[in-house]
């Protein structure tokens, strides 16, 4: 060995520089992970851009785009019911144009879409004695955006003697799978117009959002003379609904 010259480092030295090599590359991997809000981009005080810590105090983080002066225009929060976060499009005045669906976890919550359907000119009951042989009434194909579908048509039934009227609707998604609600029934007198305004819902789930659906809304008669009563259905509500709404709602309907 030449004088002075240093001692060779050992095997441990070597090990104990790598494993302080490794640990300092976690911690600057792990810091450029790590959160960096609030951040903030503006002008004269006016918010343009922001990420900050939810107000929802869950730990993530939300964000705003504003409309440059002083309004939102986009958000993406945790929303305070449910506890999911949410996509926010707003006008210029703040008010909801689009907002996906916190209950549900797919859809859209806001706006409710229209579900359009019709009926046909009036038909008898002839044969009618059961939800599997019922007489299609009405009909409505639409694209599903919402997580839930209500529609209450206006039927005129009538009869010429005392009999009871079945009123079904029947969901089916793009694929072909039938659902089918319970039914709503109406005692008839004979002679007599009844005008009946039953309503109905279905539960999509994700796979059948912005797909094809159908309903068909159907009727038949519990009693002794299905020939004996006709009806006639008619437009009245058909939209798409939020979960939020289907959940506090739905007891009221037929499902």
């Amino acid at each position: 060995m030449v004088a002075n010259t240093p001692a060779e480092p050992s095997v441990n030295d070597y090990a104990a520089l790598v494993q302080r090599l490794d640990t300092m590359q976690r911690q600057i991997d792990e810091n450029g992970r790590a959160s960096k809000f609030p951040f903030v981009v503006s002008h004269g005080g006016v918010t343009d851009f922001q990420v900050i810590p939810s107000t929802s105090g869950d730990g993530t983080a939300d964000i705003l785009m504003g409309d440059g002066a002083g309004g939102k225009l986009l958000e993406v929060k945790t929303d305070s019911g449910y506890g999911t976060k949410i996509y926010i499009l707003r006008d210029q005045q703040g008010a909801t144009m689009m907002s996906t669906d916190a209950a549900a976890g797919f859809g859209v919550g806001s706006p409710s879409y229209p579900f359009i359907y019709s009926g046909f000119e009036s038909l008898t009951l002839a044969g009618a004695t059961s939800a599997g042989t019922a007489t299609e009434i009405g009909r409505g194909v639409n694209f599903v955006y919402n997580p839930a579908t209500f529609v209450q048509p206006r039927i005129r039934l009538f009869s010429t003697t005392n009999e009871t009227a079945a009123i079904i609707a029947q969901w089916v998604d793009y694929l072909g799978n039938s659902t089918t609600t319970a039914a709503q029934t109406y005692a008839l007198t004979g002679g007599v117009v009844a005008l009946r305004f039953p309503s109905f819902a279905k539960n999509w789930n994700a796979a059948e959002m912005n797909n094809v659906g159908r309903t068909y809304i159907k009727a038949y008669c519990t009693t002794a003379n299905p020939g004996n009563i006709s009806a006639t259905l008619s437009y009245v509500d058909g939209y798409g609904i939020s979960q939020g709404f289907y959940d506090a709602n739905s007891s009221s309907w037929a499902i």
